[in-house]
């Protein structure tokens, strides 16, 4: 196996530089060479970036110390070796000092490609341990940012839900005509932005609860990717590229939304005037070189999440503070710069890795590395084996999604429908019974009380629980006797602990 080696030969003997590329042929190197003699022509060479210099120690125009002390003031690391008819000791040694890798007689050829493998591995290992030592210092800023962050959304938590609790307070003591009551729900209202700023600084730092489950990364993807091509522009062109036979992970399932949202906006707004963005999955199997160049990475498998762009792109500035809470290129109000901090936080919280390679006007690419699940991997859905399946008819899409959300979150394997047809239509694909339906009272083309007879007959397990913001006259007094029925507005805890009842 031969090794490829850009080469600059600072020697004004023809011959000798011959003799230097056979043995280093010898060796094993296909060499791509520059012979030079003078000082003009060697800096004209370093704009090549040569993998190694091999130079003559005395020439009548140059020589190899003056050759060492160019590079020092050039500030350019490159191996350097000095190969010379004869060198006294002081010489070598003053070669040595300044940055010189090797040092031997012409006389003795057969130490070259040993002493160029040296070399060339030197380098390597002072490149990787550069690389490592500004990982580690990114991480260690991240991790100081992320514990003031979790600390002040803690603190800042408590305060919000004083303020919460104030304002229940004066809802219930002011009349529905007070004119005050529109500032209560001003204030209520920008709590709940402030809560969602916390919750994005608690993803960084690491510290809000996670729900992890057993995900096909895959099932994720095509349950979410409807409301994804929701978001993005029609200038954008949204494509998936999704690995058969992907491995599992266990994560939590709406962290893993957050993520791909995140990314999927992130991506779109560097596509002012339209481009292409695709999502990808694949499994890998990181080695040990591997994992050290992606730092506190463990070496073993991982699924992969990509998601690529042809956009602006991002410059080494930009790269180097990517991840940093409320960093953002965007302009004034159009961002808060905790999307892709959220992404960094959830990943890390995953024991995963997230790395991005971007160049301006080149688009970006950011790929995911979640750990393989450590068991069950063969399991062929996308969903945990023994989760109980539930239909929900809501016709108002964003309480139907929300709904949706959270029940997958809780593992449910979960179907959805906006209408009463759409929901018999989803029900006969289903493998299993559906053993829980969530509906409607009204909708457009039938009650949710003729959706559940007519499902019924082909479901015959299947309990039901109506939402509606009002009941009389809507519904047999049977099943609001039975407690079947939860009034909107409701919680979201209201609605696990009524599923929990039925179920």
């Amino acid at each position: 196996m031969t090794t490829k080696l850009k080469l600059l030969i600072l020697e004004d003997n023809p011959t000798d530089a011959e003799l230097l590329l056979h043995e280093l042929a010898r060796a094993g190197f296909e060499c791509e060479s520059r012979r030079v003699e003078n000082e003009e022509d060697f800096v004209d060479a370093l704009n090549d970036k040569p993998d190694l210099v091999l130079a003559d120690y005395s020439l009548p125009q140059y020589n190899a110390l003056q050759a060492l002390l160019r590079l020092q003031e050039a500030e350019v690391d490159i191996p350097f070796i000095v190969v010379t008819g004869s060198l006294g000791e002081e010489a070598a040694v003053e070669c040595m000092r300044h940055g010189a890798s090797d040092y031997l007689l012409k006389d003795r050829p057969a130490r070259l490609g040993e002493a160029v493998k040296r070399a060339l591995e030197q380098k390597k290992l002072k490149e990787d341990s550069k690389m490592i030592e500004a990982q580690l210092q990114q991480a260690q800023k991240l991790e100081t940012i992320g514990q003031m962050a979790g600390g002040i959304a803690h603190d800042f938590n408590n305060l919000l839900s004083v303020i919460n609790g104030c304002c229940d307070l004066l809802l219930q003591d002011l009349f529905p005509s007070d004119p005050r009551r529109s500032l209560v729900l001003e204030i209520r209202s920008a709590r709940e932005h402030a809560s969602e700023l916390t919750h994005q600084l608690l993803a960084f730092s690491r510290r809000q609860p996670i729900q992890p489950l057993l995900l096909n990364l895959n099932a994720v993807i095509q349950d979410f990717e409807k409301i994804l091509r929701r978001l993005i522009p029609k200038t954008v062109e949204l494509s998936t590229r999704l690995a058969p036979e992907l491995d599992w992970i266990r994560a939590d399932p709406s962290h893993i939304q957050q993520v791909l949202m995140n990314l999927v906006v992130n991506a779109c707004d560097a596509m002012p005037n339209g481009g292409r963005l695709s999502v990808e999955t694949a499994n890998a199997e990181i080695g040990t070189d591997e994992a050290r160049q992606l730092h506190d990475l463990a070496s073993g498998p991982y699924v992969q999440l990509i998601v690529r762009d042809d956009g602006q792109g991002m410059d080494k500035h930009t790269l180097s503070h990517l991840f940093e809470p409320f960093f953002t290129t965007k302009g004034k109000d159009k961002g808060t710069g905790l999307g892709l901090s959220t992404v960094y936080g959830i990943v890390k919280q995953n024991r995963g890795h997230v790395e991005v390679a971007s160049k301006l006007g080149q688009g970006a690419v950011f790929t995911l590395y979640l750990p393989r699940a450590e068991s069950e991997s063969s399991l062929s859905a996308g969903r945990p084996p023994d989760s109980k399946t539930v239909l929900i008819a809501v016709e108002e899409e964003l309480l139907r999604h929300l709904i949706v959300h959270f029940l997958e979150g809780r593992g449910y394997d979960v179907v959805q429908a906006g209408s009463g047809e759409e929901a018999i239509e989803q029900a006969g694909k289903q493998n299993k019974p559906v053993e829980l339906l969530i509906a409607d009272l009204a909708m457009p083309d039938m009650s949710g009380e003729t959706l559940m007879r007519k499902l019924l007959p082909t479901h015959q397990t299947l309990k039901t629980l109506f939402v509606s913001d009002q009941i009389d006259g809507l519904i047999d007094p049977e099943w609001v006797a039975r407690g079947n029925i939860l009034r909107k507005p409701f919680s979201l805890d209201k609605l696990d602990l009524k599923i929990k009842e039925i179920l």
